[in-house]
């Protein structure tokens, strides 16, 4: 199946539950034949033919065994009326199941991420309301509305590090400006070491290495920040050549000397210790070190007009 004729995941879920309740309602032959075959054409719009195909020729036996079952009083040892007639009355829920299930675990991760604020958002609004702040948030595009409608500028803009450079263009000259990564560089690792480690992205050249590291081990996603966003933008300033390694979770390499620079998540999922572990394990082999909003900041050339 092609990933662009996938249907998106919301409209996957509409799909079960109208099968699953239609199933459940129905409870008849005729109906279930009907779901059955619109789960098949539901499959065949997203280009997943193969699937289809084989389902239907199993469809199409299942027919002939009921028919013989019915009509001509076949009997099977094996396989019998009671498991004919489950598959027949379950097949479009079957069918529309093993689709949501094989969704590419990107377009899953894109979809649940929309339904929960990530950890680093909510760690840091919940620090600012326990220490009285007034917190106020909206997108990159309604920046301005929100500015025009307080009645001084904000002391501090929190973004997320992806538009730093649009925050910046856009805010007012007396606001602070910082990010959640840069932020939990701070709380989780050595920003001192991280904005150090920010000036090597200058000595990379087309030859050079870098490694990646994610603290967590969920799927990709389309646009990921670690895997796609900053390797596309190390490449377009230094250069195709550029060797990029990318490992997650507890994946982290004994032996760092290859590498001119090493580039960390904001490592929400991690303790601070650990972190500074690997921090120190860097500085031991003198291999410079920074994490994703210091690097997205020195790359949008604000690295300096930044708080942490």
């Amino acid at each position: 199946m092609r990933a662009d004729a996938s249907f998106a995941v919301p409209v996957k879920l509409w799909a079960l539950l109208c099968v699953f309740a239609g199933v459940t309602i129905g409870g008849n032959v005729l109906l279930t034949c009907i779901l059955t075959g619109g789960a098949l054409l539901y499959l065949v719009l997203q280009r997943s033919f193969r699937l289809a195909a084989s389902y239907g020729c199993f469809y199409l036996l299942l027919a002939l065994l009921l028919y013989g079952i019915r009509f001509h009083g076949l009997r099977m040892p094996v396989f019998s009326e009671f498991y004919v007639l489950m598959f027949w009355n379950l097949s479009p829920i079957f069918l529309v199941s093993w689709d949501l299930i094989t969704t590419p675990p990107g377009m899953l991760s894109a979809f649940l991420s929309r339904l929960r604020m990530p950890t680093p958002q909510v760690q840091t609004i919940r620090e600012l309301l326990d220490r009285k702040c007034l917190v106020m948030s909206c997108t990159t595009d309604k920046i301005d509305a929100m500015l025009a409608a307080l009645a001084r500028p904000p002391k501090l803009i929190i973004t997320d590090s992806q538009v730093f450079r649009t925050v910046y263009d856009k805010k007012p000259a007396e606001s602070r400006l910082t990010s959640f990564s840069v932020l939990f560089a701070q709380y989780k690792g050595d920003i001192d070491y991280y904005m150090e480690g920010a000036n090597a992205i200058a000595q990379l050249t087309p030859e050079s290495r870098v490694l990646i590291a994610e603290a967590c081990t969920h799927a990709p996603l389309a646009e990921d920040i670690g895997r796609v966003k900053i390797p596309n933008m190390l490449r377009k300033r230094i250069g195709e050549g550029l060797q990029i390694d990318i490992v997650s979770g507890t994946d982290f390499p004994e032996d760092l000397a290859s590498y001119d620079l090493i580039i960390h998540c904001g490592a929400c999922m991690f303790n601070r210790k650990y972190v500074l572990n690997r921090i120190g394990q860097a500085r031991t082999q003198q291999v410079p070190m920074t994490n994703y909003g210091v690097t997205i900041a020195y790359l949008a050339g604000i690295l300096d007009k930044i708080d942490y």
